[in-house]
């Protein structure tokens, strides 16, 4: 994939573009999900496998895999199943908005991965970009209404296993494309997905026995739009994983993933106002203008 070509600020829109649309995506089916786990993993089943065709086919279908890049794409397999899993079974022990705050927080870390193991540049212009970027995700996140889940120790322990997984995975994307097997992007990736495939596949087969046939095949109708919503999500989401762990490689930590994280954060409120109707409380709106600032900072 020739991502040398574009130029990082286009490459920056791709991201944040297409992290918003895959969020809308997944909130959709989310919203619309009424076959409960088994239906998550199934769904999660079909979307990794997609996403890792897709970025093989973008490659022209050729691959170039060392051991270091399959160590590194199993890790980064791995840790994409446990944040996720770990996020959701957070979301149902305690509150959405502050589960969210938690998880997001690994922005911080992976912000700081370049100081601390790449010797990368860390002004105060980034301190202060990255501090205010941690107040923009406190005051953008929301309780979802009618969430009167308390928080609870093992709620917290979630949270932060999710946070620590989700930092992972962004360090593993700049020690890949750190390295001199940086070459091998697309292998790395497809690697990863077809690996979180296989986990989040065996537990739908033991879900499987346990519970009723899936609401989406029910019907036609809901069978196509399961579908449908499946594989666009895997086609940004493809795109999107390309253009970060590209991104990654070439960016300094303290920008690049504040930013990547940052943004669709602030616009998926936006799309939410918009699609979904939801309101932005007036807490959101300093947590957006926060954002804003703090990205101002992050690119001086």
């Amino acid at each position: 994939m020739g991502f040398s070509i574009i130029p990082v600020p286009i490459l920056f829109i791709i991201s944040v573009t297409t992290t918003i649309i895959a969020q809308t995506i997944n909130a959709q089916f989310s919203k619309k999900n009424d076959g409960g786990v088994k239906m998550l993993f199934l769904r999660n089943t079909i979307f990794m496998f997609l996403i890792g065709l897709v970025i093989f086919a973008l490659n022209g279908f050729v691959i170039k895999v060392s051991i270091f890049t399959l160590i590194m794409g199993l890790l980064f397999g791995l840790m994409t199943m446990l944040s996720n899993a770990t996020v959701l079974q957070a979301y149902s022990y305690g509150p959405y908005g502050y589960t969210s705050v938690i998880v997001t927080l690994s922005t911080v870390i992976t912000a700081l991965s370049g100081y601390l193991f790449w010797g990368e540049p860390f002004g105060i212009y980034k301190v202060i970009g990255i501090t205010l970027m941690v107040f923009c995700f406190i005051f953008a996140v929301e309780n979802k209404a009618g969430d009167t889940k308390k928080a609870n120790l093992k709620w917290f322990i979630l949270s932060i296993a999710s946070m620590l997984f989700s930092a992972l995975l962004g360090i593993l994307q700049k020690i890949h494309q750190s390295s001199e097997y940086k070459g091998e992007l697309t292998g790395f990736l497809v690697i990863a997905f077809l690996f979180s495939t296989l986990l989040y596949f065996i537990p739908f087969l033991v879900l499987k026995k346990q519970a009723e046939k899936p609401v989406f095949f029910i019907s036609k109708k809901s069978t196509t739009n399961f579908i449908l919503i499946t594989v666009l999500g895997a086609i940004v989401a493809a795109i999107c994983n390309c253009s970060n762990s590209y991104l990654a490689g070439v960016v300094d930590s303290a920008i690049m993933f504040p930013i990547v994280n940052g943004m669709p954060l602030m616009a998926g409120i936006l799309v939410s106002f918009v699609l979904f109707k939801e309101k932005i409380s007036k807490k959101q709106s300093v947590g957006l203008i926060i954002g804003l600032i703090s990205i101002v900072f992050l690119c001086l």
